[in-house]
């Protein structure tokens, strides 16, 4: 294998292993105030609004069935309600709640501390360049 393939195993696996490291990190202060997958699917609906069950299932990885249990845990909080398609009734949509974006401005916050803290020894400027090498990988 030449130096650029393994250079690129070695960025893949270094992303790779960073990422789940920094996801794990938080897990803990998340679940202080709510599981993650009800973190996630109110995340989603918070920064890019109303999806279909499936659509959120899909985009999180997990069964339909799934999703199910975590849309009604989050329609218990009262984060999230279910609203049907003007043009196919047979369609339902969960919309978040003030309530839930309210939580969701909160936890984004709460989320930039703790991922503050992981990246505090880093600089502006290396910030910025790390940004901007990440952009240009295009995936």
């Amino acid at each position: 294998m030449n130096t650029r393939d393994q250079l690129i195993q070695n960025v893949v696996s270094t992303m790779r292993n960073q990422t789940k490291k920094m996801q794990l990190s938080v897990i803990p202060t998340l679940k202080s105030y709510i599981p993650l997958n009800e973190f996630l699917a109110l995340r989603l609906l918070y920064k890019e609004g109303n999806h279909i069950v499936s659509e959120i299932a899909e985009h999180m990885h997990i069964s339909n069935s799934s999703m199910t249990c975590v849309s009604d845990r989050l329609m218990e909080r009262e984060f999230v309600t279910r609203v049907r398609s003007q043009k196919d009734r047979r369609v339902v949509y969960l919309s978040i709640t003030d309530k839930g974006k309210a939580f969701a401005e909160e936890m984004e916050k709460v989320l930039t501390k703790e991922y503050g803290e992981k990246l505090s020894h880093f600089t502006n400027e290396e910030l910025q360049t790390f940004l901007r090498l990440l952009n240009k990988m295009d995936i």
